[in-house]
């Protein structure tokens, strides 16, 4: 595999690229302008595999992982670069590299405590009165007289303040990098093995054409493509690709996947090559029952 070495930020001609890293046969993106830009101006969604610090059992967070099909096809038509950067795993970190990032994970860590304080003294204030009307209580039960009890709403906002048991520094959020701490050079992957089988390139026709395009394995099909993010937009239509050299498939095989296509609301497309060329036909199913058509008409 040919590589080309060089320093980052990346070379003035591949400057404007997205930046895509190796990892093992993967690529995946990490910068988080790189993946909303691949998202929002390139229709290419691949999979978020990281943890998200907000709340983790809902939401997953980067990097973003991509499929050799969305890696191959960005390389093509010139979008983003393929970099390899295993060569800084083993690379000794330098000391003050190490401090400077060490300070600032602290005063993050501060600024979260200082807040969740802030938080905790906004909420108690709803309570304050019973606050301190429980505290003077319980001073009394331990046989304070009550001329010495001079508690107030000040007294236990500063408790409060001075308070550090109940903000624990492994409970704070840590903000997670997305590129290295440190200078470090990389390599541009310049020779990756790329497919040439007629599934890629009906993957590539489909994203071509405008639509997002996903695995169709949920709808048992090859692929699922969107007219717009799916974020906002249903599927609309199953694409089947037919083997290559093929254009034929057996009835009940067309009638299951038509069925299953009505049943998701659903356009069925089948893809199969004439000529070098990739050729879609639609499918629709249509009620034999003329009474049942009318019907139909009528509603439309």
């Amino acid at each position: 595999m040919e590589m080309l070495e060089f320093e980052m930020p990346l070379p003035m001609d591949q400057k404007n690229k997205i930046v895509l890293t190796k990892v093992g046969k993967t690529a995946f993106v990490f910068n988080l302008e790189g993946y909303i830009k691949l998202r929002k101006d390139f229709k290419i969604l691949g999979s978020i595999v990281g943890t998200n610090c907000v709340n983790f059992r809902i939401l997953d967070g980067l990097p973003c992982r991509l499929t050799p099909f969305e890696t191959q096809l960005l390389l093509e038509e010139g979008i983003a670069v393929l970099v390899d950067k295993s060569n800084i795993i083993h690379k000794t970190i330098p000391k003050e590299v190490l401090e400077e990032d060490e300070r600032n994970l602290n005063e993050s860590l501060d600024q979260q405590l200082d807040l969740c304080k802030e938080d905790r003294i906004k909420e108690q204030m709803h309570y304050m009165e019973k606050i301190v009307e429980g505290k003077r209580n319980k001073l009394k039960k331990m046989g304070v007289p009550e001329k010495e009890i001079t508690l107030t709403v000040d007294d236990v906002i500063e408790e409060i303040k001075n308070d550090s048991s109940q903000f624990q520094r492994n409970n704070c959020l840590v903000q997670a990098t997305n590129q290295p701490i440190f200078d470090h050079t990389c390599q541009i992957v310049t020779d990756l093995p790329r497919s040439t089988s007629f599934k890629y390139k009906v993957f590539k026709r489909l994203w071509k054409q405008g639509h997002f395009v996903t695995s169709g394995e949920a709808f048992g099909a090859d692929y699922i493509a969107y007219p717009g993010d799916p974020m906002c937009y249903h599927a609309s239509h199953v694409v089947h690709v037919l083997p290559e050299g093929s254009s034929s498939i057996e009835a009940l095989d067309m009638i299951a996947k038509c069925r299953l296509s009505v049943t998701v609301n659903k356009i069925l497309l089948f893809a199969y090559e004439d000529e070098g060329k990739v050729v879609f036909q639609q499918v629709d199913w249509i009620n034999p029952n003329p009474k049942a058509q009318e019907a139909d008409q009528t509603i439309e």
